[in-house]
């Protein structure tokens, strides 16, 4: 059976692939026209990498919800659910869908600042949540008024 320190350990080195992948991908990037259509992509391994990418970060942000009950604060389910968010990103050939990748991360960091704040209203943890929930508001929103 695996201990929690082993178990959280391989979350974060899940989360630090996550990561590399991330900003590889971050910094080769997806080139969009001005319709917002992305260019197809050269290889189709590019496009299994990146779906394969959203399920690793869809996986390990349901891991880590398991490890994080009953364990101290990490901010390790933001930096997954922000994986996830830019993995979903980098799938999304329309508005529509980039709106709704927002929406998916917001209602993350909602979620769990309920969890915290049905516990505990007083916890000093809500501010960070709370800092969390509003940058995840306003990356919707900018994205929602975007091109209008």
């Amino acid at each position: 059976m695996l201990t929690k320190r082993v178990i959280i350990t391989l979350l974060l080195g899940i989360a630090c692939a996550l990561v590399s992948v991330g900003w590889l991908e971050h910094s080769i990037g997806s080139q969009q026209g001005k319709q917002g259509k992305v260019v197809p992509a050269k290889d189709d391994q590019l496009v299994k990498l990146r779906i394969e990418r959203l399920e690793a970060a869809q996986r390990a942000y349901k891991a880590a919800q398991k490890v994080a009950k009953g364990q101290p604060f990490s901010d390790l389910l933001y930096q997954i659910s922000v994986r996830w968010l830019h993995a979903e990103l980098d799938l999304s050939n329309t508005k529509e869908k980039r709106v709704n990748a927002y929406n998916s991360h917001l209602l993350r960091m909602q979620t769990w600042q309920g969890a915290y704040a049905g516990k505990a209203p007083d916890n000093p943890i809500l501010s960070v949540l709370e800092c969390f929930e509003k940058e995840a508001n306003y990356w919707l929103t900018r994205e929602r008024q975007q091109d209008q």
